[in-house]
């Protein structure tokens, strides 16, 4: 999975910005961070599934 230039935003509030990764298949990835730091945001908006 590829994702370029990821931008999230609700309403008036930008969240994750211009977001650059590449994950690749058979390869263990993770994803660290405190919490509301936007690690379900990100995977949510990269896969399509609306985050409301």
């Amino acid at each position: 999975m590829k994702v370029e230039h990821l931008s999230v935003a609700y309403g008036q509030v930008t969240v994750l910005e211009n977001i650059n990764v590449t994950l690749r298949k058979g390869v263990l990835t993770g994803i660290i961070g405190p919490n509301g730091a936007g690690k379900s945001t990100f995977f949510k908006s990269a896969c399509g599934i609306s985050s409301k």
